[in-house]
This record gives C-alpha cells, structure tokens and sequence, in this order.
C-alpha cells in the first residue's frame, strides 16, 4: 500500500518551488497585487470628498517595483519557456514589461488634476489602469495562444472601461460601446483564429504551431486552415492598432 509519503514526491507537491518561473510573472503580478492594495486602501477611506490623490501614488510606486523586478531579472535571464511553455522568460519580456509600466506610471501622475477637475475623484480608474497593465505585461511573456488571448482580455477590458469614465459625457459613453463592440468582434475572430490553428496543428503553443504550420505548407497539407486561421489572428493585432 502507498503512504502518502511515497505518494506527494510522485504527485510533486514535496519537490522545492522552482522560483525562476515564479519571478517571471513578478513584472505581471506586481500591478495585479497593487490593485488589490487600493482595494484595502478604499475600504478605509474615509468621507466621499477627501482627495483620493494618494492613489495615483501607491498605483505609480507599485510600478515601480514591477520596473525593480525586471532590473533584478535582467542578468539572470535566461530564454526559456517557464509554467510548462505557458509563458516565455526573456529580455524582450522584460523590456516590454518595463516600457508598459513605466507608460502606466506616467499615466497615474498625470490623471489625479484631471479627475479632479472633471468631479470624478473615485478609485475606480486607478483600478482599471493597474488591471490592464497586469494584461500588457503577460501578454508580453505569452509563449501559448491561449495565455495571449487570456492576457489580451484582461488588457482590453479595462480599456473599454476607461473609455466610458466619464459618465455624464454622452461621446465617453458612445466611445465606449462602439470599442467595446468592435473589441468583442476583432476577439471572436481572434479567438475563431486561434481555433483554426489549433485544428490544423494540434498545439496551441506558439514554438510549435510556427513548426507544424511550416512542415504543414511544406507538405502542401492543412495550408488554408493555417493561412485563414492566421488571418483571423492578426486581424486582432490591427484592431488594437488602429490599422
């Protein structure tokens, strides 16, 4: 009979961390994390009028730290796939990761006279920003379609927040239905892509898709699914950049 001694180490949950894939989401996770201080920081704060300024400020330095991390992973980086080839640990990664926080820093220190000036002094578009860095950063690591389309949506999401901030606008509100249905439409096809290649591949991992896809052509096998499934893929990228 197994003990459940002999049984852990099999099932690995006695085998020691490997703490190299958990500080390739740090860059990610830390805005995700400062979001959920300003949640805690909102639950006791007190009085609807007091300024929330102090938000912009955890939200810039929580940044920060994520720029810290990639500083601290540069050296070491090696490139490599980390969470089973979910995600992709490298330089390009972290620079990524670094330019969009440090774009989300300037972000947060600009909006607080704004906010002010437009009566919208709530904590909620901080919140949104930090999520849709958190997005940006992981879709800068995916290495698998289905961890870039999950980090394009948590990316994406907030944006169409955002964009009907202001709610006593009736263009902010009209801008944000029509991203939100355009967005929704782009990620069908993006979505209907990915299923596309999955189909003609059997992967949805991008190292192997762009292998499978090449001996596929080669073979002169599976070429319009891999060609239109491809398509429908960058149709995506050109909604986001308004191409």
């Amino acid at each position: 009979m197994h003990t459940i001694a002999s049984i852990l180490p099999t099932l690995g949950l006695l085998a020691p961390p490997n703490w190299s894939e958990y500080g390739a989401v740090l860059p990610g996770a830390i805005p995700c994390l400062t979001a959920l201080l300003l949640i805690l920081l909102n639950v006791f704060h007190k009085g609807s009028e007091t300024s929330r300024d102090y938000q912009a400020y955890v939200s810039a330095i929580g940044l920060a730290v994520s720029i810290a991390s990639v500083w601290l992973l540069w050296d070491d980086t090696v490139s490599r796939p980390v969470f089973h080839g979910m995600l992709y640990l490298d330089k390009f990664t972290l620079f990524f990761a670094a330019l969009f926080s440090a774009s989300g820093i300037i972000a947060c220190l600009l909006s607080p006279k704004y906010l002010a000036n437009r009566g919208l002094n709530r904590p909620e578009y901080y919140l949104l920003l930090l999520s849709s860095v958190t997005g940006m950063n992981f879709l800068a690591a995916a290495a698998d379609l289905m961890t870039f389309f999950v980090a394009f949506e948590v990316m994406s999401i907030p944006v169409y927040c955002i964009a009907g901030y202001l709610r006593e606008d009736t263009r902010s509100g009209e801008a944000a239905m029509k991203y939100f249905i355009l967005g929704a439409f782009s990620s069908a096809l993006m979505l209907y892509g990915i299923a596309l290649l999955y189909g003609a591949t059997g992967t949805t991992n991008l190292e192997f898709v762009g292998q499978h896809a090449i001996d596929l052509m080669m073979a002169g096998e599976g070429t319009l699914l891999v060609v239109f499934g491809s398509l429908l893929l960058l149709s995506g990228f050109a909604f986001k950049i308004a191409s």
